[in-house]
């Protein structure tokens, strides 16, 4: 064994004697006899190794104890990091100081927090340790606390003074984050410790906003019960709880929230309701306790779509029989003129375009623009909506404003199986638009050669 590895196995015993009162030129003569240079960089290695007596031997021979490195790292946090208390309690005895701080603001106390260390932040709050400190995002040790998902050290830090209101630089408090991250637990002590439950971030999202939008049942009763309010609103896009739990899909806290009062009606900025939310996303258990509390299911946004639209366009097969079966309007129409069968077309939703029409969506009907569901079809290019729309009464040669066929829409995209489908159900390829160009034209602009090779058989039958 080398004479530095020799002291690094050495006995807390033995160590409590060799260095015990010993003078700075004895500890650097043991040291250098050891083969261990008198260097910040290995007095590191000592605490990162746990060699407690090889630590003792830097501190008497003038270490200081505040020494720092990367990042600002000090040496206590060193040895809290690696867990090792004794020496993090050596280093305090020494006169490390409870309250240094790394380049991001973190203290000792909150990398104690952060490893889950219990016994080492009960000494450092007794040593001072400031426990409500904030590092450079503004959180503190309370809040630090909540995302390692420890409701010991929350409590214990909540004994020891730490603030319950105080808000990082989004505007949360610790309250806020509990009900983001799901801790119950925590979350019921900050209320029975007077959190307020109608404080607002940055964006004016409350805790029951949180709560809801991550599908946390127990805290949002909890909140509620505590008085808080499912009608209002965030900042930023006006969503209420109730808009965040539908989106989210969290049937059981739609439920509660409309029995604590909850505007089943109630619209975000952009006019879209729960109801809608539920429908884009596909949340068929949402949607239908929204349906069953009363949501009108031919509600319309600001552009005046409607669940049913928004549920044929992202394919929502379970929501959208709902909607159906509930009487929703096949022909309702956005601002746009279109129908939610031509929402379903553009986006090739073939199921979907399949269950409209089934309960009499108008095939032929066109929007402001004088474009046909056929028509999106053909310029969002599924050959299976195309074909569907055709065997259920489509015109394949029907015109838009601007002169368009659904083959010149297909053909403009580059959409060769589309266009060929079109062309053996009757599809003109001779025909011009408003401009003059025919759909061979449109592809030799746009260097389709499959498309071009098609329509030239054509012309040649």
């Amino acid at each position: 064994m080398t004479r530095r590895a020799a002291v690094l196995a050495l006995p807390p015993l033995f160590c409590l004697i060799v260095t015990c009162g010993m003078s700075p030129e004895k500890a650097r003569i043991e040291l250098s006899e050891a083969d261990v240079p008198f260097t910040e960089q290995a007095f590191l290695e000592a605490i990162q190794k746990n060699a407690e007596s090889y630590v003792r031997l830097f501190l008497s021979a003038g270490m200081d104890p505040n020494t720092k490195y990367e990042n600002d790292r000090t040496a206590l946090m060193w040895a809290i990091i690696q867990g090792h208390d004794d020496i993090a309690r050596l280093l305090i005895r020494r006169g490390a100081l409870v309250n240094a701080r790394n380049i991001n603001g973190w203290t000792v106390l909150m990398w104690a927090v952060d490893r889950n260390r219990e016994r080492m932040i009960r000494r450092l709050l007794r040593a001072g340790g400031e426990v409500d400190a904030t590092d450079k995002w503004g959180q503190t040790a309370l809040m630090i606390s909540i995302r390692i998902e420890n409701p010991g050290i929350a409590r214990m830090l909540i004994d020891a003074g730490a603030g319950i209101g105080v808000k990082d630089a989004s505007g949360r408090t610790p309250l806020m984050w509990a009900s983001d991250q799901g801790q119950e637990e925590i979350a019921l002590m900050l209320i029975r410790e007077g959190a307020d439950v109608e404080s607002e971030d940055a964006f004016g999202i409350t805790a029951l906003m949180w709560a809801a939008m991550q599908g946390h049942t127990g805290i949002v009763h909890a909140l509620l019960d505590q008085g808080a309010d499912p009608n209002r609103g965030d900042n930023d896009e006006g969503r209420t709880a109730l808009l965040w739990a539908a989106a989210g899909g969290h049937a059981e806290i739609i439920q509660m929230l409309a029995e604590y009062g909850a505007d089943i009606e109630a619209s975000d900025n952009s006019g879209r309701t729960a109801l809608m939310w539920a429908a884009h996303n596909g949340h068929e258990d949402a949607a239908n306790r929204l349906i069953e509390s009363g949501a009108d299911v031919n509600a319309r946004d600001r552009e005046k779509t409607t669940p049913l639209m928004r549920a044929a366009n992202q394919n929502r097969m379970g929501v959208l029989q709902r909607l159906l079966n509930r009487e929703a309007d096949v022909q309702m129409r956005d601002t746009t003129g279109a129908t939610a069968l031509m929402w379903a077309a553009k986006a090739g939703r073939v199921e979907a375009t399949r269950i409209l029409l089934m309960f009499g969506s108008d095939v032929r009907a066109r929007d402001r623009h004088g474009a046909s569901a056929l028509m999106w079809a053909a310029k969002g290019g599924s050959p299976e909506v195309v074909l569907l729309l055709i065997r259920n009464g489509a015109a394949v040669n029907g015109r838009s404003q601007n002169g368009r066929t659904a083959l010149m829409a297909a053909v403009s995209e580059g959409h060769d199986e589309a266009a060929e489908i079109l062309l053996q159900n009757g599809a003109s390829p001779g025909m011009k638009d408003g401009s003059g160009e025919t759909a061979m034209d449109l592809a030799l602009r746009a260097k389709h050669d499959r498309i071009v090779e098609l329509l030239r058989g054509t012309r040649s039958r």
